[in-house]
């Protein structure tokens, strides 16, 4: 089994590609995106180990200001705002909303 996603749609919100971490072959990407505010929304992910972390910085930070891991994702999907990570249990643990700014709401921990 492996963590779903459409690459399309990643590159539709993210506005970059999905860049792969270390050999394509094993299935690590990184996403991201910057706003005007200095906020970075970071997405690491691996497809086949089946865990992701999403994690928000600032410019003025050294570390994030918000750090997440989440273990047994079997999807991510998402729209022209809004990222959802879904977990093994079927529902979403976490939805990242991208416009106006960035927000995340966690669902379930």
């Amino acid at each position: 089994m492996f963590i779903q996603f459409d690459e399309y749609e990643l590159l539709g919100l993210f506005e970059t590609e999905p860049v792969s971490i270390g050999e394509k072959e094993e299935g690590k990407f990184i996403c991201s995106k910057s706003d005007g505010f200095g906020f970075k929304l970071v997405m690491v992910f691996s497809i086949y180990e089946k865990v992701c972390s999403l994690s928000l910085n600032h410019q003025s930070y050294e570390t994030p200001i918000l750090d997440m891991k989440f273990n047994d994702v079997v999807k991510i999907s998402c729209n022209n705002t809004q990222l959802k990570i879904q977990c093994n249990n079927d529902a979403n643990c976490v939805i990242a909303t991208f416009k106006p700014n960035f927000s995340i709401n966690i669902l379930d921990l």
